[in-house]
C-alpha cells in the first residue's frame, strides 16, 4: 500500500480531513483545464469525509469526485504528483521532496524575512490603558501577524469591536449605577387672599331714662286723673249715676 493511500485512510478513520498539494501540470493528472492554467504546481485539495467523494485507489493514483465552481468533476492525482499530505486540522503530515516541483522547492529554501517588532495596540477611549485580558489577546494577535497577516487583520478588526463593546458596556453600567435625577418641586398653588370680616356695628346700649322723661310721665299721669275728675263731675250735674 501506498504511504499517501496509507495516511488517507487513516486520517478518514479518525474522522479528519486529509489535504493534498498536487502539481497538476504532470501529464497523467486528470481535471478541468481552468484548474490547471489557475493553480499550476501548487493545487491544494481537502479530501473530506463527510462529502460524497467516491474516493478510490488504483495503482496510478488517487481518484475522487471533485466540486470546481459548483461543478463536480471525476478527477484523477498520479501518487508521483501530490508531494504533500497533512492534517488540516494540526498541519502534520508527510512532504515527498522528489514529486516536488523546484519552484515550490526554491519557494521553501528562500530565507525568510527578518520579524518585525511587534507592535503594541492600545484602545483609544475614555478608559485609557487596555485591560490585561485585551492586553494578553493583542500580543496573541500580533504573534498571528508574522504568520498570517489576513488572520491578523480579521482579529484586530473582531478585538478593536469586542473594546468597543466594553466601553459601552461601561458606561452603561455607569449611567445606571447613578441615581436617578430628582423631579422639580412643583410650584404651590396662589393661597387665597384672605376675606376680612365685615366689621361688627355695636349697638349703642338704651339710653336710661332721664329726668326729664319720669317728669313728663308724671305730668302726663296728673291730666288723665284730672279728666277723669271732669268726666266725673259733668255725670254729676247731669244727674246721671
Amino acid at each position: 500500500m501506498h504511504p499517501i493511500q496509507r495516511m488517507i485512510e487513516t486520517l478518514h478513520g479518525e474522522g479528519r480531513c486529509p489535504r493534498l498539494r498536487v502539481d497538476v501540470t504532470q501529464e497523467q493528472v486528470v481535471c478541468p483545464d481552468f484548474v490547471v492554467e489557475r493553480h499550476g504546481e501548487s493545487l491544494i485539495i481537502d479530501l473530506d469525509p463527510e462529502y460524497p467523494l467516491d474516493l478510490a485507489f488504483t495503482e496510478v493514483g488517487v481518484e475522487a469526485d471533485l466540486s470546481f465552481g459548483g461543478f463536480v468533476t471525476r478527477c484523477v492525482f498520479p501518487f508521483a504528483a501530490i508531494y504533500m499530505i497533512f492534517d488540516r486540522e494540526t498541519g502534520r503530515g508527510m512532504k515527498f521532496d522528489a514529486a516536488m516541483p523546484e519552484s515550490v522547492r526554491r519557494q521553501q529554501a528562500a530565507p525568510k524575512p527578518a520579524p518585525k517588532p511587534k507592535p503594541r495596540l492600545v484602545a483609544v477611549g475614555d478608559e485609557g490603558e487596555p485591560e490585561p485580558s485585551e492586553q494578553a489577546e493583542q500580543a496573541e494577535q500580533a504573534e498571528q501577524a508574522e504568520i498570517d497577516p489576513n488572520l491578523a487583520k480579521v482579529k484586530v478588526d473582531s478585538g478593536a469591536k469586542r473594546s468597543r463593546r466594553k466601553r459601552r458596556k461601561k458606561r452603561g453600567e455607569a449611567s445606571e449605577a447613578a441615581p436617578p435625577k430628582a423631579a422639580p418641586p412643583k410650584a404651590a398653588p396662589p393661597k387665597a387672599a384672605p376675606v376680612e370680616a365685615a366689621p361688627e356695628v355695636a349697638s349703642e346700649p338704651e339710653a336710661a331714662p332721664t329726668a326729664d322723661a319720669a317728669s313728663e310721665a308724671e305730668s302726663n299721669g296728673a291730666s288723665e286723673e284730672r279728666a277723669q275728675t271732669r268726666r266725673a263731675a259733668f255725670r254729676v250735674i247731669d244727674g246721671s249715676d
